[in-house]
This record gives C-alpha cells, sequence and structure tokens, in this order.
C-alpha cells in the first residue's frame, strides 16, 4: 500500500496552524502518511459513502443559492444544529455497527484473513482516497462532493489484505475524479467567518462546525458575532453548492433527521444539569462538546438572536466556577441589556 494521496498538502496545513486546538491530528501526524498505520497488513482500502439527511431537507429552500442567512428559520430561542448530527444516534456508532457485517461479509466470503473497519475517527485522510476511488472530487469547501449526490454523506472504509483483480499495488493512488465545481465560489462566498484561506484550504480556527464542536476554550468575539444561531457544526457551505440540489435521503434509518435533534431548546439546555444532560443526549453528537461546551454555545446563540427571555436563564452563569462561562454569560448579557452591574 502507497502512501496516502495529499499528504504533504495535509502536513502543510498542520505547519500554518490551520487545525487549532486538534492537537490529536498533529500527534498522529505521520500515522496519516500511509493506511498501514492503522493495519500493518492492508493492501487495499474499501472506500464506502453513507448519505443522512440534507440541510435542504430540513430547512426551507431559498430560491437565492448564494444566501447563508435566508435559507431556513429557527424559532427564537432555538439553536440550530448541522444536518449530519440531526440522526437519532451518534454516525460512529450507527456505521461502525454496519462495518463491523460488512467486514464478516468479507472475510466470510474472500481470501480475506484480516480487515479493519474505520469511520473518522482513525489516521486516514478519507476524502483524499476516496476521490481517488473515484467515488467523487474535492470541493472548494474540503467537502467531498458527487455530481449524483452532493455532499450530504459521511466517508468510511474497509481496510484489508486482499488485492482485488485489477488494482495496480505498484503505482502511487492518485485523485482522480473530474473536478465539477468550475469557476462557482458560492461555498467560499457565503462562509459566515470567511474560513477558507483559498480554495480547498479551510483555516478550522474560523471555522463554525470547530468553534463550536472541537474548540473548548473562549470563542473570539468577532468570530462569536458571526456564528447565528448555530450551536453544533454549521452546513452554510453545503446549502449553498449547487451540486447539493442532487442530494440523496439515507439508506440507514439510523442516520434520518429526527424532530428532537432538528433544533434544540437553548433555554432547557441552559437549565439542565449534567446527569439530564448525560440521559438525553450521551449517543447524539451534542456529546462531543459535552454540557460545558453545548451551554457555552447556547450563549452565544442566544445572544446572536436577541433572546431576551434568556437573560434569567444566563444570569446564573455569571456565578460560574468556569471562567470560559462566566465570561462568556456577561458578554451574552452585555449584549441582551447592557453591561450587567
Amino acid at each position: 500500500m502507497r502512501d496516502a494521496p495529499g499528504f504533504e498538502r495535509f502536513r502543510d496545513w498542520l505547519r500554518r496552524g490551520y487545525h487549532g486546538s486538534m492537537a490529536y491530528l498533529q500527534d498522529r501526524e505521520e500515522a496519516y502518511q500511509n493506511p498501514k498505520s492503522i493495519l500493518s497488513q492492508t493492501k487495499t482500502i474499501v472506500m464506502l459513502a453513507i448519505p443522512y439527511t440534507p440541510a435542504t431537507s430540513l430547512r426551507k429552500r431559498t430560491t437565492d443559492a448564494d444566501s447563508s442567512q435566508s435559507d431556513e428559520t429557527t424559532p427564537g430561542g432555538f439553536g440550530k444544529v448541522a444536518a449530519y448530527a440531526s440522526g437519532e444516534k451518534d454516525y460512529h456508532d450507527v456505521i461502525h455497527t454496519r462495518l463491523k457485517s460488512l467486514k464478516k461479509w468479507v472475510q466470510e466470503n474472500s481470501s480475506c484473513s484480516v480487515a479493519r473497519g474505520v469511520v473518522d475517527t482513525a489516521p486516514i485522510l478519507e476524502r483524499d482516497f476516496a476521490a481517488a476511488a473515484g467515488l467523487g472530487w474535492i470541493g472548494k469547501n474540503t467537502l467531498l462532493l458527487r455530481r449524483d449526490a452532493g455532499s450530504y454523506f459521511f466517508l468510511a472504509a474497509i481496510l484489508t489484505d486482499i488485492i482485488f483483480e485489477g488494482s495496480n499495488q505498484d503505482t502511487q493512488p492518485q485523485v482522480t475524479a473530474t473536478d465539477h465545481c468550475g469557476t462557482c465560489t458560492a461555498c467560499l462566498d457565503a462562509c459566515p467567518t470567511q474560513a477558507f484561506t483559498q480554495p480547498r484550504v479551510l483555516d478550522a480556527t474560523k471555522c463554525i462546525s470547530y468553534l463550536t464542536i472541537e474548540h473548548r476554550g473562549s470563542i473570539d468575539i468577532e468570530l462569536r458575532e458571526k456564528m447565528g444561531s448555530w450551536i453544533l457544526g454549521c452546513d452554510v457551505c453545503q446549502q449553498v453548492c449547487p451540486w447539493n440540489r442532487m442530494a440523496v435521503s439515507p439508506s440507514v434509518p439510523e442516520l434520518a433527521a429526527i424532530p428532537m435533534m432538528q433544533s434544540i431548546d437553548l433555554i432547557e439546555l441552559l437549565q439542565m444539569t449534567e446527569e439530564a444532560f448525560r440521559s438525553k443526549y450521551r449517543e447524539t453528537p451534542l456529546w462531543r462538546p459535552k454540557l460545558r461546551g453545548m451551554q457555552r454555545n447556547a450563549m452565544i446563540s442566544l445572544a446572536n438572536q436577541n433572546y431576551r427571555p434568556a437573560i434569567e436563564a444566563i444570569r446564573p452563569f455569571l456565578k460560574s466556577e468556569d471562567m470560559i462561562l462566566r465570561e462568556t454569560a456577561i458578554w451574552a448579557i452585555e449584549r441582551l441589556v447592557g453591561f450587567p452591574g
């Protein structure tokens, strides 16, 4: 198995610091170079695309393809959740279960002696391998795009020691899919925080998805004001992509959106105990930022909405022992009613 296509670009991206506080990426930098770091016997990678409910199916679509603000409506006091997180379960758990079944089938129906299924958490450059496999091309918003499905799908892989007939193990994998972005810059133009430094290069430290999920500290005030009502992830660069008019519905029931996850009651979130949060969201993507991160995001969202009924729910955080929550509460109340005395 040859080195991963795009590894040098990934290395340069890390050198520029665009990964922000995601130290786990830099800690495992060398592991991304070759899939054998995951499975030493790897000879073939089978790439999979698994659709989830498109944001265009969750919210009212606009006729203005370049608008990042008017394509959806969210009730006051509620926060927006990215489409990928709107399913009943965390997609990692759902896909891992199916990968186990697929891996078992491969082993029972081939000469395979070893295989491993991975989704998102292993050190592998999924998009580059998926493009090399012909599943699509890497768009200007850095996501893999398909002409017949847009970008609303997860990527997963099966690593195996099988050599499939017709495969060439002596050549470097190449990104072979034709680029169909053309001169379109809708995703770059619509990004609320202008997180793309150039086409196909994302500065994650400015990305709303990074800020609401991976970043654990205080969020820069200038960026807070551009986060709108997003509290977990962001779909703007996908919503405006013309190819997402072709997005398909999920074939895996657990990845279909459910009402509870499409928008979140922020007052309820602020008033939640750790136990209540665990009970309601432990098996969902909201668990990754934990209650602390979600309450930070909720206060920012409420302030951006100018949702004054939230003041009393935010006020207790002014005395929080957590510096990040306390500082965010001060900022939010200042935005809503002026600096608290």
